[in-house]
């Protein structure tokens, strides 16, 4: 009964592995805002170039693709905007700004991440 539900458990998690590309990263990176709310993001990228940020807010869970952007990072699905710089963002929702000065604080794992510009195909 044990294994049933082990297996049950591991299956999607090995289903998730393989739908990723050999050399797709992930960074979860957590947000504290000056309104006192917070959120996740987790961006996916490539070797070459960012491919998605899926952005947690509230009970909420939306994925939002790079535009282009003359400083940091911007996600969008058309209606919710994610903008991020190096340890900062902030997010509008239909052009109203509904968090701003939003900081990774000690968890600046996009660091690395952020070296990953948008470049159009």
């Amino acid at each position: 009964m044990k294994a049933v539900r082990l297996g049950a458990m591991i299956l999607p998690v090995i289903a998730a592995i393989a739908a990723l590309p050999a050399s797709a990263q992930q960074t979860v990176v957590r947000y504290q805002c000056e309104q006192g709310s917070g959120f996740e993001a987790t961006f996916l990228r490539d070797t070459e170039k960012m491919k998605e940020a899926k952005l947690k807010l509230g009970s909420q869970v939306m994925t939002l693709l790079p535009v282009a952007s003359s400083v940091g990072h911007k996600f969008s699905n058309g209606r919710t905007i994610l903008f991020v710089t190096e340890n900062e963002a902030s997010i509008e929702v239909n052009y109203q700004t509904i968090l701003s000065r939003c900081s990774t604080g000690a968890n600046a794992a996009l660091t690395d991440a952020y070296k990953y510009r948008y470049t159009p195909d």
